[in-house]
């Protein structure tokens, strides 16, 4: 299915209202390249922001961002603590990563994960007061 401009204007409005399975819509676009030009780092931003609101989804392909280092510089421990706040559905992407990581680093992980997730328990509460 390709958008018209219209129908995309539309998408992004609402997304830009705050509705994170658009933002997540639209940075799937943008990650894939198949309705729009690719572009990660458009990607990333979408991704982030439906992430901050608890999509799981968007914290999955999130993860793999900074996992990959596209549209962010390679964060492994981000991707990590990203995988983990998304629970069962990046098991296995958890898993795989963690046979790359240290023991440190998976701590540091774990750590990075407890913080993220009063980071989106913040957000969730006063969005209004998060600036990314």
């Amino acid at each position: 299915m390709a958008f018209s401009n219209e129908e995309w204007a539309e998408l992004v409005e609402k997304a830009e209202k705050g509705d994170a399975e658009t933002q997540w819509t639209i940075g799937c676009v943008y990650y894939d390249g198949l309705h729009r030009p690719k572009n990660d780092t458009q990607a990333y931003q979408w991704f982030l922001k439906a992430a901050m609101q608890g999509h799981t989804e968007a914290q999955i392909a999130l993860g793999s961002c900074y996992e990959l280092g596209e549209g962010v510089p390679k964060d492994t421990l981000t991707a990590y603590a990203l995988y983990s706040v998304a629970g069962n559905k990046a098991a296995e992407s958890k898993k795989l990563l963690a046979k790359q990581m240290t023991p440190k680093q998976i701590a540091d992980g774990k750590e990075r994960a407890k913080a993220l997730q009063k980071e989106i328990a913040a957000f969730k509460k006063r969005p209004q007061d998060f600036k990314r």
